[in-house]
């Protein structure tokens, strides 16, 4: 009976092993590409979420701001502290920073 063996001295190629590394090399910056990406997304949407947080915050405030500040309020205030509107109010002054004309 013949028993057919192949070449059994394998001579490793050159060629081959450098294009196996170089695709490997492409899976690993592959998958990291993806994740700096998928990060990069949950960032963004990260920032958006604090965005709109900082949004509603700063519509709350200008909301206390001009509920504070409205007529009606600073007239109650005003009348708490025991101060009166001036009809003709007496102001002040300063020659050093008119402006003198040539």
């Amino acid at each position: 009976m013949t028993i057919i063996q192949p070449n059994k001295n394998f001579i490793f190629n050159p060629t081959l092993i450098l294009l196996v590394a170089v695709l490997v090399l492409m899976a690993i910056f592959g998958i990291q590409l993806y994740n700096q990406n998928v990060n990069l997304r949950h960032a963004i949407s990260e920032s958006q979420k604090n965005f709109q947080e900082q949004n509603t915050l700063n519509a709350e405030y200008k909301n206390k701001y001009y509920q504070i500040f409205n007529n009606r309020n600073m007239e109650a205030i005003a009348k708490q502290k025991g101060l009166v509107p001036d009809k003709n109010p007496i102001y002040l002054e300063n020659k050093a920073l008119t402006l003198k004309e040539p």
